[in-house]
């Protein structure tokens, strides 16, 4: 047995468990235009969150008032699904060091800036404004225009971004390394090697705020949201139990498929294949998370960030993998302050 193996941490004092119902509430984006409200369109630094096209619950409340609301229903735990375009996220991960006085849909583009300049940001973040920029120019080029820089700027200063969500998801990931020049860490954007096959990256995010620990698991689209959620459930429960909920959210998956009239690539063998395939991989994840937490006291943790990629075949997890040593895949926050630790 290798001293890896031999790594025992406590994940359950840092990763809550997403299946306990009873403290763990699960927010995710909602995109619903009949809890639309105005949105001023006169904001000099934009606007971040738009309520017709990307909104979260409780939208109207600030970051305080949603604690409060959530200490009275019970809960200590946060888990928020979804990536870029849920804004709980962007909120509670990487503004959560902002003035929390704000109501969620009215942060701004302006906050992000702030927040990066001060260098408040998780170490491991979506690049929003490459991201934007990318999503700006293929607007542009299906719409067969040219955009001058003075044109791109208008655009990320004022145009409501939740408009152009229609045109897809900007994908775009980079390491944020504050004092030291930005390097790419992630995939800049999914890829597909081979038919049916694609590689993404995602991340797994904890924060600690107050008396709430809020995480987050954040893939490049929602196949890769769905095998972080995944990995979460193996971080606090045994295989048998990550098993059961791998098959059943790939169930549900082909469910969804379905009803909105897209072709199912998976069968009822494939999912009983890739799960025990994924958690193959997961377990190793699983260790490698152990031997880097194992370093540290978990009360003194009030940060993680991890990073890994994410294998989809037939739009399901089949594998995910830690990152090479050789890249800073790995963070943590103590009172000291972040520091690497892979």
């Amino acid at each position: 047995m290798t001293k890896l193996e031999k790594t025992v941490f406590p994940m359950d004092e840092i990763f809550p468990n997403i299946l306990d119902a009873k403290t763990v509430k699960i927010c995710t984006g909602v995109r619903d235009p009949k809890q639309a409200s105005p949105v001023p369109e006169d904001l000099i630094d934009g606007v971040l969150f738009t309520a017709d096209r990307c909104i979260v619950l409780y939208g109207n409340h600030t970051r305080e008032e949603i604690f409060e609301i959530w200490k009275k229903e019970g809960f200590s735990k946060i888990h928020l699904s979804g990536g870029w375009r849920n804004p709980g996220q962007l909120e509670m991960l990487t503004l959560c060091y902002l003035d929390g006085t704000v109501p969620l849909r009215e942060r701004t583009v302006g906050d992000v800036m702030e927040a990066h300049q001060k260098g408040m940001m998780l170490k491991i973040s979506h690049d929003y404004f490459k991201a934007w920029r990318e999503l700006f120019q293929r607007k542009a080029d299906e719409e067969g225009k040219v955009y001058g820089e003075e044109e791109f700027k208008i655009l990320f200063l004022k145009q409501k971004i939740g408009d152009l969500l229609a045109v897809g998801s900007p994908i775009s990931w980079e390491l944020c390394l504050f004092g030291k020049k930005t390097r790419t860490v992630l995939m800049k954007s999914v890829s597909n090697p081979y038919e049916g096959q694609a590689t993404e990256p995602g991340c797994l995010n904890v924060v600690r705020l107050g008396d709430l620990r809020i995480s987050n698991a954040t893939g490049a689209k929602g196949d890769g949201t769905f095998a972080l959620n995944c990995l979460m459930v193996l971080l606090t429960n045994d295989r048998k139990t990550a098993r059961k909920f791998y098959v059943e959210n790939a169930l549900n998956r082909a469910r969804i498929l379905v009803k909105s009239g897209k072709t199912v690539l998976f069968s009822k063998p494939d999912i009983e294949i890739l799960a025990d395939e994924f958690l193959n991989s997961a377990e190793l994840v699983k260790l490698d998370i152990g031997r880097i937490l194992s370093s540290y006291d978990a009360s003194e943790i009030l940060a993680f960030q991890y990073a890994e990629n994410v294998t989809i075949v037939n739009n399901l997890p089949a594998r995910i993998d830690t990152m090479s040593r050789a890249q800073d895949y790995c963070w943590i926050k103590t009172e000291k302050g972040w520091e690497l630790a892979v």
